[in-house]
């Protein structure tokens, strides 16, 4: 039986496109890849692991056609794996709620397998507290502001340099009824402004030292080592003429008080 030239020849052409194929299927899954996998593994200071962190990644070479690439969260193993990135440098930054964010700037990734770790520490908790005097305590100190003023140092600087002059402008200032204490002295001449250090006009009724209320002082304070000494004195004498008898008692006793 002999065999037709037409099935000989299509027996070839079959045998010669069957060699041709295989041979491309071949060269297609031997071709090496040309994009990477990136795997980024998120812990703790610790070491453990953080699932479901956010990893975000950018192009930094600005290669053309780059399409934006979304967030991708890790997995229960504490990995996020980001595949078809054309090598080049990247930035990763890790995110989780309660820790500091991490950001990696410069991160090259190369073809096939890329494997990055990224420590994340916790965040840092800002607390402010605002210290201040009670306002009643405030009213009531003696130091305070509502108890005096202080002059600054370009008020006084303002005052006449004449002792007469600033002697008015300070009662002015403070107004009527106000005693002048120099160096807590009262009665002494007011010294050059040069060798004042501070003035405080002081507006304290209730201290022990006033006999009515109403007190206010204008006390000067002089610089250390200037000026003459001086001195004050007050002398008090009482007897017990002007001292009743107490009802509970049938004679009263003599009295006397020196101050």
């Amino acid at each position: 039986m002999t065999r037709s030239p037409w099935r000989r020849a299509t027996r070839i052409i079959f045998a010669v496109v069957s060699c041709v194929g295989f041979a491309v299927a071949s060269a297609i899954a031997q071709a090496p890849p040309t994009t990477g996998t990136l795997s980024v593994t998120v812990i703790d200071a610790t070491g453990l692991i953080i699932p479901h962190a956010t990893v975000s990644i950018a192009r930094l070479d600005g290669q053309p056609g780059t399409k934006a690439l979304e967030p991708a969260l890790t997995a229960d193993t504490g990995a996020a794996t980001i595949a078809g990135l054309v090598p080049g440098r990247y930035s990763i930054e890790a995110a989780f709620l309660g820790f500091e964010k991490r950001l990696l700037n410069d991160v090259r990734v190369r073809v096939g397998d890329n494997k990055q770790v990224v420590l994340l520490t916790i965040q840092k908790v800002e607390t402010s507290v605002t210290v201040e005097q009670d306002r009643q305590q405030a009213a009531a100190d003696p130091r305070g502001p509502s108890f005096g003023t202080t002059l600054t140092r370009d008020q006084i600087e303002a005052l006449s340099d004449d002792p007469e002059t600033l002697r008015q402008q300070l009662l002015d200032m403070a107004g009527p009824g106000a005693i002048i204490r120099i160096d807590t002295f009262e009665g002494g001449a007011l010294p050059a402004k040069a060798q004042i250090r501070s003035i405080r006009i002081s507006r304290d009724q209730f201290a022990a030292e006033n006999h009515i209320a109403g007190g206010l002082f204008i006390d000067i304070i002089t610089q250390p080592g200037l000026g003459p000494i001086r001195y004050y004195t007050n002398l008090r004498l009482r007897n017990g003429s002007l001292s009743g008898r107490s009802p509970f008692i049938r004679s009263k006793g003599p009295e006397q008080n020196f101050n």
